[in-house]
């Protein structure tokens, strides 16, 4: 988290994107998780800001995960159930030790899994939901490895016959990643920031 909250210091307080005072880099993996900890720089507090924003995440995630449950096994589905089976799964997804890395890792999970009961809600035969394709779009640009999973969300509603807005929240989607792709090319860097490159 030192290299976003640094990164988000020096947005702030100089307007350079580096985390070196006056050197401009692309340290992060995310677009908008330095952006997201900008808010309380100049307070004490900004140093729990990752960990709080990481947290709420994880519990998000967690109980997304109990309605994905619920979802796939039913309505009628034990309580108990339910309730057991998600936690396991939170604990398998390691969503407490994503939570106190304070980075952007729980948020990605909880999108990817807010992805998933969307795409499952539409396979049942619902109307995708306005959140769906917030979500989708908003997904990889948290971390860029969720291209991935919008990619496959959105190929799934294509297939259901939601062509126009599949290919409207990809264009949006690519269009964003491209933005900012431009924007690191025009301070004369690489067109993906260096922590994506290494991987």
């Amino acid at each position: 988290p030192y290299i976003h909250l640094d990164l988000a210091d020096q947005i702030a307080r100089t307007g350079v994107y580096g985390v070196n005072e006056g050197e401009i880099s692309a340290p992060s993996s995310s677009i908008l998780w330095p952006l997201l900890l900008i808010p309380l720089h100049d307070t004490p507090f900004h140093l729990y800001l990752p960990l709080l924003l990481a947290t709420l995440s994880a519990l998000a995630a967690a109980a997304t995960l109990s309605r994905v449950v619920r979802l796939l096994i039913g309505e009628e589905a034990d309580e108990d159930f339910v309730a057991l089976f998600a936690c396991m799964s939170a604990i398998i997804l390691n969503l407490p030790g994503l939570a106190l890395m304070g980075m952007e890792h729980a948020t990605q999970i909880f999108l990817t899994l807010v992805s998933v009961l969307g795409v499952l809600q539409v396979l049942q035969g619902q109307q995708p939901r306005w959140w769906l394709w917030a979500v989708l779009f908003l997904a990889p640009l948290i971390r860029y490895e969720n291209i991935i999973t919008t990619t496959g969300a959105l190929g799934i509603l294509l297939w259901c016959g939601y062509g126009r807005a599949a290919l409207a929240t990809l264009v949006l989607t690519l269009a964003a990643l491209g933005s900012f792709s431009l924007y690191l090319v025009q301070l004369g860097l690489d067109p993906l920031p260096s922590s994506t490159l290494v991987k």
